[in-house]
């Protein structure tokens, strides 16, 4: 134990004893002075509820802000929580069988449970709350919710407005609430997650919930809310000990919901290191998945990170920008990007990836691939060299050098927009026409000997391991 937890642990039982001590004399303290001589005398104070935990305040103050270092990336906070659920646990097996009064504030039991001390511990001191104490029905919520008895912890949540409880209690009700009804009632979880999020900003509560939320709009096909929520946890939690698991629910979210450009966002919004790693298994996972739209956005963006890099992330990086392009039928720009990967710089479970890739592109351009633009319109992938949705109709643009390098003219070249040619132009595109239906005649066997090996790599990608 180092010696700053030595002294915080020290710190937190000479306050738990204090706490205790004014405990037990409920009108311990100084008489307020009388404002002037004829002011009225104050009204007694109330009574102090007595703690069914004497001393669990300045211990339970202590452990939330212990959770909330440890949310901040402070590993060796992990330690001290342990060490004070640990003594507030022991606290609550000395006191079993203890009755509880009507009149017994049982908060602190509540807290401890729902605040990740031990459930068994604290359900043995909570079903001794009678009937007619103020929070029976609470403490009844609470004791099935930790019991994992989510279906009767659900009905009987519906009655607590968590709002109307001290906080933090309130907020910790809320996640409780929120968790019971995640798997019958998504709406009343995510009503609820959003409510910690309001009562319990920055804290451990807060990344629990958003860290849920992006999982829970996942599930509901919610892109926009998905995208949302997830950038506010890239933004806010990359420092927390949990951060691994908010990216495998982000990744496989990204995989199954519609591409948003919210994508973008949330990745610039990630640590360099961990935004890397998350896009190249982004980019496999979206490969495999047939999402080629995905595929796309994440390899391209995934290139322009390791544009100064020369290792072997870099191979990897243009493997799946390379498949990306071979599943739209760009076969091009795929050779460009596959001929130069190793194959031994390229894990073990993508060499058959690669393989298939290379040949796939070979058979298609029959060695050649400077065909692979009349194959690649011929398969309905977007032509090679130009944007999806650009048109070139200057004559000097690039829409007439691919046509010359080809044969062809650049008028067959320009989409025809204008009024049917006549005379000699007339002439030069019926010319340039017959000699691309020559050239896709004579390339027919080739580009379904190319369709079959598209196929086979897209069976290859079903049956990849995710």
């Amino acid at each position: 134990m180092t010696p700053r937890t030595i002294w915080l642990l020290a710190a937190l039982l000479c306050a738990a004893f204090v706490s205790g001590a004014e405990a037990e004399e409920p009108h311990g303290g100084h008489q307020a002075e009388e404002a002037g001589a004829g002011a009225p005398p104050a009204p007694p104070l109330p009574e102090p509820r007595a703690s069914a935990l004497p001393g669990a305040g300045a211990l339970l103050s202590g452990l939330f802000q212990v959770q909330d270092s440890i949310v901040q990336g402070d590993r060796g906070a992990l330690k001290l929580q342990a060490d004070i659920l640990k003594m507030m646990r022991e606290q609550l097996l000395a006191m079993r069988g203890t009755p509880i009064l009507p009149s017994t504030d049982i908060a602190p039991v509540l807290l401890f449970g729902l605040a990740g001390g031990d459930p068994v511990a604290a359900v043995q001191v909570l079903t001794f709350v009678p009937e007619d104490h103020p929070e029976a029905g609470l403490t009844q919520a609470v004791v099935d919710y930790l019991r994992r008895d989510t279906r009767s912890a659900v009905v009987r949540f519906e009655t607590i407005d968590p709002l109307a409880l001290p906080q933090p209690l309130g907020a910790y009700v809320a996640m409780a609430k929120a968790n019971s009804a995640m798997a019958t009632r998504r709406d009343v979880a995510a009503l609820n997650f959003n409510l910690v999020r309001l009562l319990a900003p920055g804290t451990l509560l807060e990344e629990v919930a958003l860290r849920r939320l992006v999982w829970l709009n996942a599930g509901n096909g919610d892109a926009a809310a998905f995208y949302r929520v997830a950038g506010s946890y890239a933004n806010r939690f990359a420092t927390s000990p949990y951060f691994g698991q908010f990216l495998k629910f982000f990744m496989d979210g990204a995989v199954k919901l519609p591409t948003d450009e919210g994508i973008r966002a949330v990745l610039d919004l990630l640590p360099e290191d961990a935004r890397i790693a998350l896009k190249m298994r982004l980019s496999r996972q979206a490969v495999i998945a047939g999402r080629e739209d995905l595929a796309d956005i994440v390899s391209s963006s995934l290139l322009n990170d390791l544009a100064d890099s020369a290792d072997d992330r870099v191979q990897r990086a243009h493997l799946y920008a390379g498949m990306t392009q071979v599943a739209k039928g760009r076969l091009l720009q795929a050779w460009g990007m596959l001929k130069h990967v190793r194959r031994e710089s390229v894990p073990a479970e993508d060499r058959e990836l690669l393989d298939a890739a290379l040949n796939a592109v070979r058979e298609a351009t029959d060695g050649d691939p400077e065909s692979a633009d009349i194959i690649t319109s011929a398969l309905g992938g977007a032509p090679d060299g130009a944007a999806a949705g650009e048109s070139e109709t200057d004559g000097g643009g690039p829409g007439a050098a691919e046509a010359a390098a080809r044969g062809l003219s650049a008028e067959s070249a320009a989409p025809a927009q204008r009024d049917e040619p006549t005379g000699d132009a007339g002439m030069k595109a019926q010319s340039a026409s017959s000699m691309e239906a020559e050239a896709m005649t004579d390339l027919q066997p080739l580009m379904d000997e190319a369709s079959r090996q598209l196929e086979a790599v897209d069976e290859l990608l079903r049956n990849l391991p995710k």
